[in-house]
């Protein structure tokens, strides 16, 4: 017994030996495989909105890191514009303890159209540098589709302007949904002078059987060199409030799974969003060369030249004001005074020139005026030349000369030493006109929208919250949700008592069909008719029948009448149509 018990004792712990092996070894595979996991887990993730956008819409990209800070590169983004929209930290309560993520956001906006991908961003914490997965996101050409919310359309009054000529470059947004927080950029153009033309225009349009409230933009573009001019497509930026059940981007914060509470208080959130105009094409043509012995005046528009004096006799030293004027719609502003040969015999001073020139829809107009005061020093007649001003008319592509009828002017008396004439101010003059002189603020839907600033605009950093501040929000939550189920459970309860009466009543309306006799079946459906009262008020084919009914229980018919069976019969339809 002595033996048979010490060999049972050693295979015993033989046997015992053999199961802690076996249980070290599975208990060191879950560490790994769990340390494994929680290093996955914890990685960085990349989150977009959508995978399917528009030319000229954005997309709103989130990444998420865990456990703190980090340094996310995303130079390695070449296929959109990246503009960062701020960060926001959230702290929650999980199994392992307080956990807290950092979320970098950035509104992304597609450079063209097609299969565009997002890379594996590196994200650079104290632990190392991890990598995102790469997004691939599907870019439709730019069509005006009605379902868009918002959208940009750019055009230009002439795609193939001459050097010189004013071309209107025109700019509308259209809202279909309200935005705060505006910044609508300006246009870019290479080679080629820009200036906003009158303020903003407000109006109502319907596109695509949809309304959209549109703010429209003007500026003149007047190119400066021949060849193709860049134009930069305008960007707007802004705020819209998006309701949070729409977001597809899944996160870790708490509430998440909160589904049903979404749906019934109707979260919404400020989204922030980007949209992009529409490109647009632009090519000036070089002038043609001057013909031969004409001066070109640098003027492009059409114009009209008005020469003349305010007398035509004069004594010998008094002087004379002649005016130059030159009207019409184009760069009429940049005009100078044409060379003159003037009569010997005559002094001639130069007075301010003044401007009077407006802008609209069309661009710039209006006039320039030259003022000379002429001081003939000796009698006779003096025979003022021509005036001539040689411009491009771009309509007709060609050059014009403007020239004015020679002016005489007869000076009586005797020959003075002409008097000196008091220096004149010879800046020039600028008569106010309908465009105001400083530039009023682009405004949006009642919202300020200042040019874009150059290079990327950073909001400030969302406040984050600590353990306290996060409990109370919890708690508050939570019974939230609770009193959210029980009025659900009670909803649920009192429908399932009203559908079980309707259920009742149809039933009764039914067996009134069934009745052996006629004043059986006209009192079941009458019964029936008061009884499905209470689910319907002020219905007047209801009110209608309960009389008819009682009507034809209280005068003579013949038994077994088909009007008995009818007006049971449209009874059940009435039961069976409200208790639907």
């Amino acid at each position: 017994m002595t033996i048979l018990g010490s060999r049972f004792r050693e295979r015993h712990h033989i046997f015992s030996l053999q199961w802690l092996v076996c249980a070290v070894l599975v208990m060191l595979v879950v560490s790994l495989a769990g340390s494994a996991f929680a290093q996955e887990d914890n990685a960085p993730e990349a989150l977009v909105d959508r995978n399917t956008i528009a030319v000229g819409e954005s997309l709103f990209l989130r990444v998420m890191v865990h456990g703190g800070d980090a340094d996310i590169d995303t130079s390695v983004i070449t296929n959109f514009e990246v503009v960062s929209r701020g960060t926001s930290t959230q702290i929650e309560a999980g199994m392992s303890g307080i956990e807290r993520t950092t979320t970098y956001s950035y509104t992304l906006i597609p450079q063209k159209s097609g299969e565009l991908q997002i890379p594996a961003l590196p994200v650079k914490t104290d632990d190392g540098t991890q990598y995102t997965k790469p997004i691939t996101i599907t870019v439709t050409p730019d069509t005006e589709s009605s379902d868009k919310d918002i959208f940009l359309r750019a055009t230009v009054s002439n795609a193939t302007p001459w050097v010189g000529e004013q071309v209107v470059y025109t700019l509308t947004v259209f809202l279909g949904l309200p935005i705060s927080n505006a910044q609508l950029g300006e246009p870019e153009f290479s080679k080629a002078d820009v200036v906003r033309l009158d303020g903003q225009t407000e109006s109502e349009e319907i596109h695509n059987g949809r309304q959209y409230k549109t703010a429209t933009f003007r500026f003149m573009v007047t190119p400066l060199e021949a060849g193709e001019i860049a134009v930069k497509p305008v960007t707007l930026r802004a705020d819209m409030l998006v309701p949070t059940r729409n977001r597809n981007l899944p996160g870790r914060g708490f509430g998440q799974g909160f589904a049903g509470m979404d749906r019934f208080f109707s979260f919404s959130d400020l989204q922030p969003v980007a949209f992009r105009s529409n490109p647009v094409s632009l090519t000036a043509k070089a002038l043609p060369p001057v013909p031969f012995g004409t001066t070109f005046s640098g003027l492009v528009g059409d114009f009209t030249l008005d020469v003349a004096t305010d007398v035509t006799s004069a004594r010998g030293g008094d002087s004379v004001t002649m005016t130059v004027t030159l009207s019409g719609r184009g760069n009429v502003a940049s005009a100078s005074l044409p060379a003159i040969v003037w009569p010997e015999g005559m002094k001639v001073y130069d007075d301010a020139p003044e401007r009077d020139v407006n802008t609209d829809e069309k661009g710039y107009y209006g006039k320039k005026t030259f003022r000379l005061a002429l001081v003939p020093a000796k009698p006779g007649t003096f025979v003022i030349p021509s005036v001539h001003i040689t411009y491009f008319d771009p309509v007709v592509g060609k050059y014009k000369t403007l020239e004015s009828e020679p002016i005489s002017l007869t000076v009586t008396g005797q020959a003075v030493i002409a008097s000196p004439v008091p220096s004149i101010d010879s800046s020039e003059k600028i008569v106010q006109s309908q465009t105001p002189a400083t530039e009023p603020v682009i405004q949006l839907q009642q919202t300020p929208i200042r040019p874009l600033r150059r290079g990327p605009v950073v909001l400030t950093d969302e406040m984050s919250f600590g353990p306290l501040l996060f409990g109370v929000i919890a708690l508050g939550s939570t019974a939230l949700y609770v009193l959210f189920l029980l009025v659900r459970r009670f909803a649920a309860r009192q429908t399932r008592r009203i559908q079980q009466a309707k259920r009742r009543v149809v039933n009764h309306a039914r067996r009134a069909l069934l009745a052996d006799t006629d004043e059986a079946m006209l009192e079941a459906a009458g019964r029936a008719l008061e009884s499905v009262r209470q689910f319907s008020s002020n219905n007047s084919a209801l009110e209608r029948h309960i009389e008819k009914l009682n009507t034809m229980r209280f005068r003579p018919i013949p038994p077994g009448h088909e009007e008995i069976r009818t007006a049971t019969e449209e009874a059940l339809r009435i039961v069976e149509a409200i208790c639907r």
